[in-house]
């Protein structure tokens, strides 16, 4: 009962992120719709086209083609650019390979034109996908690494994290598998520190596809599981679907032939619904494969004729859309078969057209280029390194420069400030001397007349008080005495407080 409430509730959950996204979608086209604007028409067009080209790529590729018409309309490079590149998401999801390199590169001459470095690493990396897809391993890294240049420069996280995780595929490819965990490592790094979801459970099955080839499967399972619980939180169809044919693989390493099948067919199936030829050409080999490895156990015909069968779609199909790598593991299936079939004539012919397109794929040359590449790479990370830390000294020198510009400029403000008090110390106590001087001179000879004349009329009454004669003109000089002598007094009074 609890499984089928959990079921329950998981179907209700994804439907309603899918109709959250049908109603994302919805809304563009009304805007689209609504709008009289061709350049704004292209705009919202193009994100519908990219929000479809994972799960409906069919429908991404009418309104991608509907957002260059608009925006040619518009004569907008900017939205031209961005249709030509949604056009070549949707084909690259289609398996259409040429014509989504086509695009990519109209994409990337107009990105150029208009010198937007970001749109030009993102166009570096979606060529990088088509061209890992078709097995051009040397193509495909040269243009990650033009991608990793840039998002150095512009230091965009996420991006750079994306083009390292694609050089880890490209390096798992070619079976380089230290350089491989290295830029997964990188990646994954850089994905838990941003904490997004669909991009951790993308990292999680890649890694989860080094421990398979280890022979590390419970790891592998471990990683899988992870990856699986993001991808239906995040509604990723695309990421299950390749879950799903990981955790097969683990399954038919660990001879459990029928749980391999199980997520084989499941994956399969999906790949089908979403018609993604390159994945059912992947899941189709690896259901031939397991039938494959049951007949080898158990010996039944009809185990060999499902194994001829579904390697046979699936070494055509990788043929048709030049899927070059997986072609080549299961056309090496397919001649194991045909040797078990004792048509040993098909199994020659068909393993010579497998070895020589196998020494295409990995060839010497290839690999000295891929050496020089990665030599480049750490080269350009190790002088970017040295040029920062020359950056930092220089910056740490201006620095300390504008310290001491500082302290000097502290030092001689306040050694203006001490000589302007000097100055005016030395002119206070001048002018105090001076004040001194007068009050001095007052005292000393104004002040000195008027006691002096005291003295004489005060012997003057004495005499004419014995005498008993009048003191009116003496009573009438001491009263002018004593004003002259209060003025002197005031004077005195003054200098001091202006002192």
């Amino acid at each position: 009962m609890f499984s089928k409430l959990k079921f329950l509730f998981l179907l209700l959950f994804f439907v309603k992120i899918s109709f959250a996204q049908n109603q994302r979608i919805d809304s563009l086209k009304h805007l689209a719709i609504e709008t009289n604007d061709d350049s704004l028409k292209a705009y919202y067009y193009e994100h519908i086209a990219f929000q479809q080209s994972k799960d409906f790529p069919h429908e991404g590729l009418e309104f991608a083609q509907k957002a260059l018409d608009f925006a040619e309309k518009s004569k907008s490079t900017k939205r031209i650019a961005g249709a030509q590149a949604a056009l070549a998401s949707n084909y690259r999801s289609l398996s259409s390979y040429s014509e989504a390199i086509d695009f990519n590169l109209k994409a990337l001459k107009n990105y150029r034109s208009l010198g937007d470095s970001a749109s030009v690493a993102a166009i570096y990396n979606n060529l990088s996908l088509v061209e890992n897809k078709l097995g051009n391993s040397l193509k495909a890294l040269e243009y990650n690494y033009s991608a990793l240049t840039i998002y150095d420069k512009i230091q965009q996280g996420r991006n750079k994290a994306i083009v390292k995780e694609n050089i880890a595929n490209i390096y798992f490819n070619i079976k380089d598998y230290h350089q491989s965990k290295k830029y997964y490592k990188e990646a994954l790094s850089t994905y838990h520190s941003l904490g997004n979801k669909a991009d951790l459970a993308r990292c999680y099955g890649n890694i989860a596809r080094l421990f398979h080839i280890w022979e590390e499967y419970d790891s592998s399972k471990i990683y899988l599981n992870k990856s699986i619980a993001l991808n239906k939180i995040e509604d990723k169809e695309v990421g299950l679907l390749i879950n799903y044919s990981n955790l097969g693989n683990v399954f038919l390493e660990t001879d459990k032939i029928d749980s391999a099948l199980h997520y084989y067919f499941l994956a399969n199936k999906t790949a089908h619904r979403l018609n993604l030829t390159n994945f059912i050409a992947t899941t189709s080999g690896n259901i031939g494969t397991a039938y494959l490895t049951e007949y080898k156990n158990h010996t039944k015909a009809e185990q060999l004729r499902n194994a001829e069968k579904y390697l046979k779609r699936a070494v055509s199909l990788c043929d048709s859309i030049g899927f070059v790598a997986p072609k080549i593991e299961f056309s090496k299936e397919l001649v194991e078969l045909y040797e078990l079939k004792n048509e040993y004539q098909k199994a020659f012919i068909l393993l010579e057209e497998t070895k020589a397109e196998e020494d295409s794929l990995n060839n010497l040359e290839n690999k000295k280029v891929i050496a020089l590449l990665e030599h480049q790479r750490e080269q350009e990370i190790r002088e970017n390194e040295i040029a920062l830390k020359d950056k930092e000294i220089e910056i740490k020198q201006l620095n300390n420069q504008k310290r001491l510009l500082g302290l000097i400029l502290v030092i001689s403000i306040l050694s203006v400030l001490i000589l302007i008090g000097t100055v005016v110390y030395i002119y206070r106590i001048k002018r105090h001397k001076s004040q001194m001087s007068e009050i001095k001179q007052l005292q000393s000879h104004e002040f000195r007349g008027p006691i002096a004349s005291m003295k004489g009329i005060s012997k003057l009454m004495r005499q004419r008080v014995q005498e008993g004669k009048k003191m009116d003109d003496l009573i009438t000089a001491v009263y002018d005495l004593s004003e002259k002598m209060d003025n002197i007094v005031k004077r005195i009074i003054n200098k001091s407080n202006h002192n």
